[in-house]
């Protein structure tokens, strides 16, 4: 397979050209692109697909494959092309970073939906890229027995580390993975809208019945006065500041009255929009501090609430949920929240001026 350190089966060099051409993408801030690869039925040819990160996923069984990603969020490449790359005619003799250069161009969207950092998943796409210049490819499906539950080399057949995804979890008969939100994410955005885009991919993700990333809450289990308030701060003003775009954007809520009258009545649908809001911002049972956070925001006196969603009864059955709320929580929080703090102690609202206090 080498000679003088050099592959010499030409399709398997091109081959080991497209996941060189990934890595250069991943240098270039590119790490949310990732590789779905295989061999084809007559077990010839090497194929490859390049698609967004979170298009691929561990079933609950431990099969990976890629849930939904439309036809503009995919590129492909078999090892049967040879040098014509993507049916490009002029890069022939393109070397990786070329390759890289012309893919930013030629394929926008998926470049767009692969931006971002993913160091772990970068770090397994460099050993993929070490073991390729052996001549040694990822195979993670073919017709001889391969599922999607082991990846192995195309010459050695040797197992290769399975790439770091999420996997699948079913809760509610809601089929999502979680995903935590770093500190880098947060601070590369700005907190006020940091989470308007995985958002709005799970509202496209919820409509077309495909598995979905859930945010996960970004408190440690224990917080202790060691835990830095300052580091907390923005990754959970930006949490909340989803669960509001959330409410606006995806459950369609007008304002705190309007939420709070279908919450505290149980007047709101079984829908997996609902569920997965729950599931999201309710796990651990925190979704009381923003509760808390709406009901003091309506009962102010200056408070020009919407007489159809909250009467004189519904009103004072929010004032009582909140003397309960104070009542069980007498000694202050040691992490940033909705509601001990201030009015507005996480600043919360830039979705919609209604759900400011």
């Amino acid at each position: 397979m080498l000679k003088d350190g050099r592959i010499t089966n030409c399709d398997v060099r091109r081959s080991q050209r497209i996941l060189a051409m990934v890595h250069e993408l991943h240098k270039l801030g590119y790490q949310r692109l990732a590789i779905f690869s295989g061999m084809a039925p007559s077990g010839l040819c090497w194929r490859c697909r390049m698609v967004p990160y979170d298009s691929i996923f561990k079933s609950p069984e431990g099969n990976l494959d890629i849930y939904g990603s439309d036809a503009g969020l995919v590129a492909e490449y078999s090892s049967g092309e040879s040098n014509n790359y993507f049916c490009w005619a002029d890069a022939k003799s393109d070397s990786a970073r070329q390759l890289a250069e012309k893919f930013l161009d030629r394929f926008p969207r998926l470049a767009e939906a692969g931006f971002g950092e993913n160091f772990k998943y970068s770090g397994w796409l460099n050993l993929m890229l070490g073991r390729s210049e052996s001549g040694d490819l990822p195979v993670m499906y073919s017709d001889s027995g391969l599922d999607g539950s082991t990846c192995q080399g195309s010459e050695t057949g040797s197992i290769i580390p399975f790439p770091p995804h999420h996997t699948l979890r079913i809760q509610e008969d809601v089929l999502f993975a979680r995903r935590s939100i770093s500190q880098y994410f947060v601070e590369e955005n700005d907190w006020h809208t940091a989470y308007q885009p995985l958002i709005d991919t799970m509202r496209m993700g919820l409509r077309k019945n495909i598995p979905v990333i859930a945010p996960e809450y970004p408190l440690p289990l224990e917080v202790n006065s060691d835990d830095s308030y300052n580091d907390l701060l923005f990754k959970i003003g930006a949490y909340w500041e989803g669960a509001i775009y959330y409410l606006v954007t995806i459950l369609l809520y007008e304002s705190p009255e309007h939420f709070l009258s279908d919450y505290l009545s149980g007047n709101h649908t079984n829908s997996k929009e609902w569920k997965m809001f729950r599931i999201i911002w309710n796990d651990r049972g925190q979704l009381s501090l923003l509760l808390a956070y709406f009901c003091r925001a309506v009962l102010k006196d200056n408070y020009s609430f919407d007489p159809n969603h909250m009467g004189q009864a519904r009103r004072e059955q929010v004032r009582r949920w909140l003397d309960e709320f104070e009542g069980a929580h007498k000694r202050p929080l040691l992490y940033p929240n909705p509601y001990f703090g201030g009015g507005n102690p996480l600043h919360l609202g830039y979705a919609s001026t209604r759900f400011c206090s």
